[in-house]
Order: C-alpha cells, then structure tokens, then sequence
C-alpha cells in the first residue's frame, strides 16, 4: 500500500506509526511503499500494528537501485543494516542494536575498507545491568 494512503502519528524517536482511519485508532499491518514524483518506488517496508517490523528497504532517486537494507523491530533498528553506492558496491556494513549502531565498517566505491569501528561490549552493559 503506498503509504500516502494511511494516516499517521509518531513515536518517541521520530518514526511514524501507521493507521488506517483519520482518527488514529486502527492500526495498520501488511506491506507500505513510497513513491517518487515520477512513480519510481524509494522507500518499502512491512508494518505490524503501525510500526515497522521486517526488512526496510530504501532506494536512489535516480537509479530506482537499491541504496539501504535494514530490519526494524516495532520501529527500532536491529541487526545487519547495508548501505550501497549506485554501482551496487557496499558502502557501509553496519550492526544495529536498539537504534545504535554496535560495528561499522565503511567501504570505497572500489571495495577497499575504508573504516572499521568496534564498539566494545561495555558500550552496551546497560541492557544486561539494568534490564533496559
């Protein structure tokens, strides 16, 4: 469904929540999509009870290829995210815990790593300290 179909409020972190009816009482579930001025798609992503839940795809404007692939769990970023340059090469390598990104590694349009970034296990102790 293209999104501009449904209606929608949005969360804490920014994200929309997706409704079927005016008054933003009727969640929505099943497949949205977005759509450039000229028909091209650039966004597609599964939504479950209004919010992103699944793999979310985002893509160039001009190219219709595929720019960025990530999963989303109630609207928070988890697991594997790839990013790409318009050849189709990976830009970025990235994992995803709670909308924070855990190791990145970042690639030249040739394939040579430009980056790597390894975030130590403390970064995220508050999870298993805390129960957050």
């Amino acid at each position: 469904m293209d999104s501009k179909n449904l209606y929608v409020k949005y969360d804490y972190n920014g994200e929309p929540i997706f409704y079927t009816d005016s008054d933003c009482t009727i969640l929505y579930t099943g497949h949205i999509e977005d759509y450039n001025r000229d028909g091209s798609i650039c966004m597609e992503a599964d939504v479950v009870d209004g919010f992103k839940k699944g793999i979310y795809k985002q893509y160039f404007f001009k190219s219709n290829q595929l720019e960025q692939i990530s999963y989303y769990d109630h609207n928070v970023q988890y697991g594997l995210e790839m990013e790409f340059y318009e050849n189709g090469r990976v830009k970025y390598l990235t994992i995803a815990i709670c909308n924070d990104y855990a190791d990145i590694y970042s690639f030249s349009e040739d394939g040579q790593v430009l980056k790597k970034e390894i975030w130590p296990n403390s970064k995220f102790w508050f999870n298993e300290q805390r129960g957050d």
